[in-house]
């Protein structure tokens, strides 16, 4: 079971959509760590923690899709953005923190990123540039920091 969070500490204040997405993004990582968990009850098994965070990150790249597909309903084009961006970058941080405890230092927050905007895989046939792979995949992310690209 997962306990999540359904009222506010002061129940009057005005919420921004930073702290709305914040309060969605824990309860997203408990369920996915709860996801987890139950896999392993169920002997599913897992070699090390470093499979497990693989687990969750699948699943909370899920559960923000999903959350997007929710908000576009319900809210304008730069109210959903902030919403998804905020969303996103907490939950980078969060899985970035877990794999640095597991794994050591790395861009984790970046590779997490690029899942949630660009999912899948792109199979490169012949020999391609960085500008040409680029292109095949969409181009630069919100988040990309193209002035670095060679």
């Amino acid at each position: 079971m997962v306990r999540v969070k359904k009222r506010w500490n002061q129940q009057a204040a005005p919420r921004t959509l930073a702290q709305m997405a914040n309060a969605i993004g824990a309860t997203i990582w408990k369920l996915a760590a709860n996801v987890v968990l139950n896999l392993e009850n169920e002997n599913f098994e897992t070699d090390t923690q470093g499979q497990r965070i693989d687990i969750m990150e699948e699943i909370v790249c899920y559960l923000v899709h999903i959350s997007d597909r929710y908000v576009y309903t319900r809210a304008d084009q730069d109210q959903r953005s902030e919403f998804i961006s905020s969303l996103v970058k907490d939950m980078a941080r969060m899985l970035e923190d877990s794999r640095v405890d597991v794994q050591g230092e790395g861009e984790y927050q970046k590779a997490f990123i690029g899942k949630v905007n660009q999912p899948g895989r792109f199979l490169l046939t012949r020999p391609t540039d960085v500008v040409q792979a680029l292109s095949l995949a969409g181009g630069f992310t919100p988040y990309a920091d193209s002035e670095n690209v060679r």
